[in-house]
């Protein structure tokens, strides 16, 4: 193992981080999404199922252009996502 000038010790630092983004890649942070700050107009209001599968993030501000209608999404779990009208 390898010590710097001051005597620490080098690789365990290193091993430590290697860990730390390799779990990162593999999913080992999995908290809520960050949020969005995207727009979406269509004709139509946001549905359960305009979620993050399909991409859309907490944040993310749908326009009914059609309605003139504005909703943001608060949550967008798999099938159940959370929009709330904000006009």
């Amino acid at each position: 193992m390898a010590t710097n000038q001051s005597g620490g010790v080098v690789g365990i630092g290193v091993v430590l981080i290697l860990f730390v983004v390799l779990w990162a890649q593999t999913g080992g942070f999995k908290s809520q999404p960050v949020a969005s700050s995207d727009v979406t107009v269509q004709t139509t209001n946001p549905t359960v199922n305009d979620d993050l599968d399909r991409g859309y993030l907490p944040g993310h501000v749908w326009v009914n252009q059609t309605s003139t209608s504005v909703w943001i999404a608060v949550s967008v779990a798999d099938g159940a996502a959370d929009w709330n009208q904000i006009d």
